[in-house]
């Protein structure tokens, strides 16, 4: 009895150390299993890697050489093994840009901004491609995005360069009031930098804001004063803008300046320009001269004005539809010779701003018959244009 619960014992602890060799035989191989399969993942996992940063390289080489097809076929590979990878889509939204394929590029475009819609380079790109398809009110917005938006580096920067990109796309658009409005922010965010200065001068003038123009190339001249060249682009302005007076400074400060440097030539525009400029100054009648000193300004731009006329009359005495052309110019002098009106000049301020008037008169009209004149008789002219800005 006692020798048969000896073998029942003997024959359980045998099943029980078979059973736990066989059940620690299995963990074994199962471990063993977990770790190859494990292995076997992350070399897979690393080979895709490897071949996805492979092609992305492939296609970042060859956008920068200017093959976006070729680019677009790189980065598609790529995001075949890196789906989620957003740099590989970003270049692949460029990729398709740059190759015309628009509304494809916007649609990946607006998927990495739907993550991020605060992002200053995806509301850019945005921007862009909405002026490609003619969306002129979603490029303006993602403009505006794209300049309130974060950015990584330098962001003052990156905000200055989309603005000016967005003033250049208005500007083209011919919105000019858009436009004006947009260079009066970046010139209040200018940095204190004359290029800058000098670049916001000229897509003012491009809006037609002329004053404006001017404050900027001022502001570059205080911020630069050695710089002859802001002073030639701020006399060559004043000079268009009629303001012949500050035209003469500015242009004889940047003569000045450029004779100290030797540094590039002063245009013949700006030569011509500065000498006129004085001239002009020698002749304009100003109310706020002295009584005698007008008197005989106006005497000799009279003269001058009524030699022209004659000329004009001369030039075109065998055509009757010109010569009846002059005669409201004739009437304006009533045939009469500078003596017989320099007694009504004499004192009478009404009398002389009514001569001034006849002279600027005589000189478009002969203009309009016998074409540009030269001398003083277009610098008479220049100043009928807007006699008020001569001595500003």
């Amino acid at each position: 009895m006692i020798n048969q619960e000896f073998e029942t014992r003997l024959v359980r602890r045998r099943l029980i150390v078979r059973d736990s060799i066989f059940f620690l035989m299995l963990a074994v191989v199962c471990i063993a299993l977990f770790f190859v399969t494990l292995f076997l993942f992350r070399s897979f996992s690393s080979h895709r890697v490897d071949l996805a940063k492979r092609w992305y390289d492939r296609g970042a080489r060859d956008l920068s050489a200017h093959l976006p097809a070729q680019a677009v076929t790189d980065l598609q590979t790529a995001l075949a093994y890196a789906p989620e990878e957003r740099s590989y889509q970003l270049l692949l939204a460029e990729a398709l840009s740059d190759v015309g394929n628009t509304a494809e590029a916007y649609s990946y475009f607006m998927n990495l901004w739907e993550v991020e819609p605060g992002s200053g380079l995806l509301n850019l790109q945005l921007a862009r491609l909405s002026a490609k398809m003619g969306r002129a009110d979603d490029a303006v917005h993602s403009y505006r995005a794209s300049i309130y938006g974060t950015w990584e580096g330098d962001g003052t920067v990156r905000r200055r360069e989309v603005r000016l990109e967005l003033i250049r796309y208005l500007l083209d658009r011919q919105d000019y009031a858009k436009a004006q409005a947009e260079l009066l922010i970046a010139a209040g965010n200018a940095s204190e930098d004359t290029s800058a200065r000098l670049q916001l001068a000229k897509l003012m003038l491009e809006t037609g804001d002329d004053n404006a123009a001017l404050a900027q190339y001022e502001k570059a001249i205080h911020l630069q004063p050695s710089d002859w060249r802001a002073y030639e682009a701020a006399g060559q302005l004043a000079f268009r803008m009629g303001h012949y007076s500050t035209a003469r400074r500015y242009l004889e400060d940047a003569a000045r300046r450029h004779a100290m440097t030797n540094d590039g030539s002063l245009s013949t525009v700006s030569s011509r320009m500065l000498s006129q400029s004085a001239r002009i100054l020698q002749i304009f009648p100003g109310a706020d001269l002295p009584a005698n000193q007008r008197l005989a300004r106006i005497v000799g731009a009279i003269q001058t004005a009524q030699n022209r006329l004659k000329a004009c009359h001369a030039q075109v005495a065998n055509n009757a539809t010109s010569v009846a052309a002059l005669q409201p110019a004739d009437a304006l002098w009533n045939n009469g010779h500078v003596g017989s009106v320099i007694n009504k000049l004499r004192g009478d301020l009404q009398q002389q701003d009514a001569a001034i008037q006849n002279i600027f008169q005589t000189e478009k009209i002969t203009q309009e018959v016998c074409g540009e004149p030269n001398g003083d008789d277009q610098l008479l002219l220049l100043t009928s244009r807007s006699p008020e800005g001569v001595l500003k």
